[in-house]
């Protein structure tokens, strides 16, 4: 003769958790359950159960833990613990690797369990996005020292040439290609730069380049400025 069980899920899973922080209610009637919270993985976080992994349990479980991305969740098995996984961000957790019976009552391996997590909590944040006007300052500044470089570079070459020859020879300034090049921006960025209104220095370097009687002038009011 078939005998049947039925199981108080709600009574064998506060037994399962016992050692958890305990809220146990059942979110349907398809088998998805709220534990409560626990400390896993170095932080406290909302801990589920699912009976298993049928379509439509699993499109109840995406529907209501898809944006709980720190959660954890426990199914049975680890066939049903890796369809989940799949569809889900959080970590899922098959009970038949973690939960062995030591004759007075269920205990949960907590080493294998915090495992889980310990890839996700060491794993580097993704840097933040510079926004763009501070992106684009410190564009500037790179570029004003470039220029300015190129500027005491020019009037050095400029009297050198005055003493040997008697007259001046302008050394060519960088093309704005090579100077974006050089402080690893794109040419539209280094465009940008130029026109910037709160730059104004760019763009009158930039033009002092092309003559070297200006290079020679700015060289010697920068050497007048040190002293």
């Amino acid at each position: 003769m078939r005998v049947s069980y039925e199981i108080d899920s709600q009574r064998l899973l506060e037994s399962i958790f016992e050692g958890y922080r305990l809220a146990v209610e059942s979110l349907n009637r398809l088998g998805l359950w709220r534990i409560g919270r626990h400390k896993i993985g170095e932080r406290s976080r909302e801990v589920y159960f699912t009976c298993g992994s049928d379509d439509a349990l699993m499109s109840t479980v995406c529907d209501v833990l898809g944006s709980h991305g720190k959660s954890c969740v426990f199914t049975p098995t680890r066939v049903s613990a890796l369809k989940l996984s799949e569809q889900l961000s959080c970590v899922v957790v098959g009970l038949e690797d973690v939960l062995d019976w030591d004759g007075n009552g269920f205990q949960l391996d907590d080493d294998a369990i915090n495992g889980r997590f310990d890839s996700l909590e060491s794993a580097p944040k993704p840097a933040k996005p510079k926004p763009k006007r501070s992106t684009r300052a410190a564009a500037i500044e790179a570029l004003r020292r470039e220029l300015n470089a190129h500027i005491v570079a020019a009037a050095d070459h400029a009297f050198d040439t005055e003493a040997r020859t008697g007259t001046p020879v302008l050394l060519p300034k960088p093309t704005q290609a090579e100077l974006a090049a050089r402080i690893n921006v794109s040419a539209p960025t280094l465009s940008r730069c130029m026109e910037d209104r709160s730059a104004p220095e760019l763009r009158i370097l930039w033009d002092a380049a092309d003559d070297v009687y200006e290079v020679m002038k700015w060289r010697k009011l920068a050497a007048k400025n040190r002293r």
